[in-house]
């Protein structure tokens, strides 16, 4: 609701933020769609603009991914593709290859990482996307569950 400041102007303050709601719900409909293949995006957030380091917009932050979970993208993405994805040495090069066959940029890179807690259990890191190609993500994974419907 718009804020109503004091004085005789009568201006009315709104702190509405069409950028930040675009990417809420494209973040919202990432989600839905990985959850239809089983994929839990746990970090999944919102990384906002940052004029210091030149990202004029919200982008979405998938986070770190489990093994299961990238697997499970590896493989809904590898069904959206007609192609395939070629086999690969490990999950992060997986990812980046499905990644890139769906046309994300090769910013979208997923790293392995280390558990945050010590244990040897790897976790998939990708890249905060763009609004837009959080969009080429969910269809992506919506395309590979109607296929497989």
């Amino acid at each position: 609701m718009p804020l109503q400041p004091g004085g005789s102007s009568g201006r009315l303050l709104t702190f509405e933020d069409d950028e930040r709601d675009a990417a809420v719900e494209a973040a919202r409909d990432l989600d839905r769609a990985a959850r239809l293949h089983d994929i839990d995006l746990d970090n999944l957030d919102l990384v906002a603009p940052c004029d210091g380091c030149r990202r004029p917009e919200y982008r979405v932050s998938v986070g770190h991914l489990s093994g299961r979970d990238a697997a499970g993208l590896i493989q809904a993405l590898s069904a959206a593709v007609p192609s395939g994805i070629p086999r690969a040495d490990s999950a992060a090069l997986a990812l980046h290859r499905a990644l890139s066959a769906i046309g994300l940029p090769l910013e979208c890179a997923a790293v392995v990482t280390r558990h945050h807690d010590g244990s040897d259990s790897l976790l998939v890191a990708v890249e905060a996307l763009e609004v837009r190609e959080a969009a080429v993500l969910t269809e992506a994974l919506l395309n590979a569950a109607r296929g497989a419907a």
